[in-house]
């Protein structure tokens, strides 16, 4: 049975664009502090100052994705551009998860934390014009999309063949959950002494993750193409001649 290749490119492609949309997020994000982005860090260690408080009040807002806030509404095109990065990762999970040759039921499983993404999206939107509930939802829904995606892997992982690229699409759609943030938070403390709340340009590390997890996606998917197909190996063997007696 041939290989379905095509939902991996799209897939990849689909990486790729989240990557872009939220590297461009997060560039309209931290516009209140242009000009500061390197300060304190390795690249400009000795320009640490006060960041002014338009910086300041920033810092404290988070990232722009995965959980947003009223600040999304700052800037013309960011609350579009954070909502379509989680829902490109999210399609680019449920693509594959959805074609696979695998039973209803897995499927479905498997579906559950993209599906968590998507509407943590729709209740960012809510949250950047204040409807009431939508923060009180999507914080706790957001907690639950890593152990969601750890469930999908192991309902999937002894019944795809496509389990390296299956692991590393999971982990593109782990970034959209509360870990993603945590993780980039962790990093971005130790390169920026701006780091009493979120430090200017977070949200670019997970952005790049997710680029180069598509591009991972991608090279698997080249290669496997180029790649001869394995199968098993047949020997022939030419028969013996039979004997003048076996004949007769």
């Amino acid at each position: 049975m041939r290989e379905r290749r095509w939902p991996w490119l799209v897939t990849s492609a689909l990486l790729i664009g989240a990557g872009l949309t939220g590297a461009a997020a997060t560039y309209l994000w931290w516009l209140p502090c242009q000009g500061q982005m390197l300060d304190g860090t390795p690249l400009e260690p000795a320009s640490v100052g006060d960041p002014g408080q338009a910086c300041i009040d920033r810092m404290g807002e988070g990232t722009p994705f995965p959980l947003t806030t009223q600040a999304a509404l700052s800037a013309t095109g960011l609350l579009v551009l954070a909502t379509v990065t989680m829902v490109l990762v999210a399609v680019a999970w449920l693509l594959p998860v959805f074609t696979e040759r695998v039973s209803r039921v897995r499927q479905l499983v498997a579906a559950l934390p993209a599906l968590g993404v998507l509407a943590v999206a729709v209740l960012g939107v809510g949250i950047a014009y204040g409807v009431p509930g939508a923060e009180g939802l999507a914080y706790p829904l957001d907690t639950l999309v890593n152990p969601l995606v750890v469930v999908a892997v192991v309902i999937l992982w002894g019944h795809v063949a496509d389990r390296a690229r299956f692991l590393v699409v999971a982990l593109a759609l782990s970034s959209m959950g509360f870990a993603g943030p945590v993780a980039e938070y962790l990093l971005m403390v130790r390169w920026s002494e701006l780091n009493w709340d979120a430090p200017p340009g977070s949200g670019y590390l997970t952005a790049a993750f997710l680029v180069t997890c598509g591009i991972a996606v991608l090279t698997m998917t080249v290669v496997g193409r180029l790649l001869p197909p394995a199968g098993p190996r047949v020997v022939l063997t030419e028969a013996a001649p039979m004997s003048e007696a076996g004949t007769r």
